[in-house]
């Protein structure tokens, strides 16, 4: 389920000029959007902005951004692993000769890794100053 920038700003008390500024300013959050442009957030986004907000308080945003950036490098670092080990599989199945479903499999997985990857990578540059 996603969430239009009114409906997260409303649930937040929040202007979504605010939500908008940070996206420009610090590159977050990150909502996917859709063939018109329109920001599509998740569950887990609102619950990221939500915490923000709690702790805007006591620490500084840039504080909390910082934070976040970290968060994401350790998801690329978790992916970067996976595809090395999916590239070790699929070479390995290539070397052993396997049936056609392995192959294809192990296709399906390195696919479905580089897309991660690739998702992790666009989030990492908006977060870099």
């Amino acid at each position: 389920m996603s969430y239009s920038i009114g409906a997260v700003a409303r649930a937040l008390n929040l202007p979504t000029r605010t939500i908008r500024s940070w996206e420009a300013r610090y590159g977050w959050p990150v909502p996917l959007r859709d063939e018109r442009g329109n920001r599509h957030y998740s569950i887990s986004d609102v619950e990221r902005i939500r915490a923000v907000l709690k702790q805007k308080g006591s620490r500084a945003l840039a504080e909390v951004m910082d934070e976040e950036k970290a968060r994401l490098e350790e998801g690329a670092l978790e992916l970067v692993k996976k595809y090395a080990m999916l590239v070790r599989r699929f070479r390995g199945c290539l070397q052993d000769g396997p049936d056609a479903w392995m192959r294809e499999t192990a296709r399906k997985e390195r696919e479905a890794c580089l897309i991660e990857a690739r998702e992790l990578a666009l989030l990492r540059s908006r977060l870099a100053p």
